[in-house]
């Protein structure tokens, strides 16, 4: 054994060994060495190793009295089997899985990460739900009708209660689907089922809701003010005192008859007439199409048969050919257009006078007919002819009676013009002398 003195000192190994026995000799008393081969620590007394190890019940001890039960975590040892056990304390979350296709999870967890409340949401899959955010100052309850009144910070747009009579409050977007508290997220139902909501204050089963005049409210009256919208938004689907239902099916959109049309007929919605009129055009008690058919017609016919007032004005203030302002005027006798008048067709006067007042008649047409009559005959040829007014009338003229054409002037040929007859001249004038010839007088010939 060391020593008192060298009890004190401790002798560093200066190696290890695969074979601690066969080295002792290079040990010195009260050195420590360590063999690799047995993974064993021995100190060295005189020619003795001594294996140093611990009680593993102290070993045992110490680690327990260090690690010990902190929050969720308890800490146990047992003597019997050298172990320290370190066990997760059981939470109130029963154990088994959360969430399905129509239940949403949701989970309470501690500052440990540890989860100590689950549960589930379930999700009603016959509805349609916006997010939204109330920014009024107060609730907005479930079942209340809502229109967009702005966007929040968030990009959530922000919902008021809606009326059918307010400036921009119109038209709903649907009802509220849960009470939203004012500076809340919450979701409005545009479309389907909204359950567990008092209806029988309301009306019955089928009746359909339309917006209120009242802000957030519904009807069942259909509103018939022209001040107010009409918006169907739904209808009931179960009367109930509190767990009734409603299906939304019109949300967003005005799909009923503006009170503004009905305003223009002066007749109560889905009346079968107009009631009576105090002209003649419409027939009394008729429908609205049959009226539009009836004052088309009349219009077709006013078109055709216009009578035009006599002092009757009418401008036109443009046309094809770039003039601008031609006027048709009727003094009550005469009717008389301001420009120059192209017709394009035929022109067809039916009167008893064709009066034309113009310096030159041009016609194109090298044979002009006169006593077009359907059925010609000499005798309604009787008389026809040219007039020329002068301080006696110059006519030329056909006369039946005498089956010739009648001048009632002098006939004078230009000079070195001839008279002929039937191809032959007989009368011809030279300029100088007046020439007679290849005429029978008297049975001579000259």
């Amino acid at each position: 054994m060391p020593t008192p003195a060298n009890r004190a000192k401790i002798q560093l190994v200066r190696g290890s060994y695969a074979n601690i026995s066969a080295s002792i000799a290079d040990l010195l008393d009260g050195e420590l060495c360590y063999a690799k081969d047995q993974n064993r620590l021995y100190m060295v007394e005189g020619s003795t190793l001594t294996e140093i190890e611990a009680d593993p019940e102290d070993i045992e001890g110490l680690i327990a009295s260090i690690i010990v039960g902190g929050t969720g975590i308890t800490s146990t040892h047992d003597d019997g089997s050298d172990t320290v056990t370190l066990d997760l304390d059981n939470t109130a979350v029963t154990a088994g899985s959360y969430g399905t296709a129509s239940a949403i999870p949701t989970f309470t967890v501690d500052a440990q990460g540890r989860i100590t409340a689950a549960s589930e949401n379930a999700i009603n899959t016959d509805v349609v739900l916006i997010e939204v955010h109330n920014q009024t100052g107060s609730d907005i309850n479930k079942g209340d009708a809502v229109y967009v009144s702005g966007t929040h910070t968030s990009g959530k747009p922000t919902v008021d209660l809606a009326d059918n009579d307010g400036s921009n409050t119109y038209p709903a977007i649907g009802l509220v689907y849960e009470t939203i508290t004012s500076g809340s997220d919450g979701f409005v139902i545009i479309s389907g089922l909204l359950t567990e909501i008092p209806t029988s204050t309301l009306g019955n089963a089928g009746d359909p809701l339309y917006v209120d005049s009242t802000p957030g409210d519904l009807t069942t009256t259909r509103p018939t003010a022209s001040t107010e919208k009409v918006q169907k938004v739904g209808l009931i689907t179960r009367a109930h005192a509190s767990n009734g239902t409603i299906l939304i099916i019109g949300a967003g959109r005005t799909n009923d008859v503006n009170n503004e049309i009905t305003a223009l007929t002066g007749v109560a919605l889905n009346e079968s007439d107009l009631g009576t009129f105090t002209g003649s055009i419409i027939s009394d008690n008729v429908s609205i199409k049959t009226a539009l058919q009836e004052l088309e017609t009349e219009a077709e016919t006013a078109i055709v048969d216009a009578d035009i007032s006599a002092t009757a004005e009418i401008a036109v203030s443009k046309l094809a050919n770039g003039t601008a302002n031609q006027v048709l005027v009727t003094d009550g006798t005469d009717v008389s257009w301001s420009d120059d008048l192209v017709i394009a067709g035929n022109l067809t006067v039916q009167g008893t006078t064709t009066t034309v007042e113009s310096t030159t008649v041009t016609v194109d047409d090298k044979n002009i007919e006169l006593g077009s009559v359907a059925t010609p005959t000499d005798i309604t040829a009787d008389g026809g002819g040219i007039t020329l007014k002068g301080a006696t009338d110059k006519t030329i003229n056909w006369i039946d009676s005498t089956d010739a054409w009648t001048f009632s002037e002098h006939v004078d040929i230009a000079s070195a013009k001839e008279y002929r007859m039937n191809g032959t001249a007989v009368l011809a004038y030279d300029g100088a002398d007046r020439i007679l010839d290849n005429v029978i007088v008297d049975g001579g010939t000259y």
